[in-house]
């Protein structure tokens, strides 16, 4: 995990095709109690969601591999609310 200013990073790789881990992703935010703000994907699987709880918000981008074999990348952004 790395710090840039107020956001926290994590970029993760996983061995499965971008266009499954989408749905799995955002079911998975739900059920700890996440709302989808935005969606988007394209036909290869690339995309993003973003999702948010009370004073956080987390977007995740998801990068198929570039060819079979390799894998995907997700790099996930948490933000906190900001101080009024």
């Amino acid at each position: 995990m790395v710090r840039s200013g107020p956001d926290q990073l994590l970029v993760v790789t996983v061995p499965r095709p971008g266009s499954a881990i989408h749905q799995e992703i955002e079911q998975a935010m739900q059920g700890r109690g996440w709302t989808t703000a935005s969606a988007s994907q394209s036909a290869n699987g690339a995309g993003m969601g973003v999702f948010r709880k009370p004073g956080r918000e987390v977007a995740a981008m998801v990068i198929p591999a570039r060819k079979p074999g390799d894998a995907t990348t997700i790099t996930y952004r948490l933000r906190q609310a900001r101080a009024p």
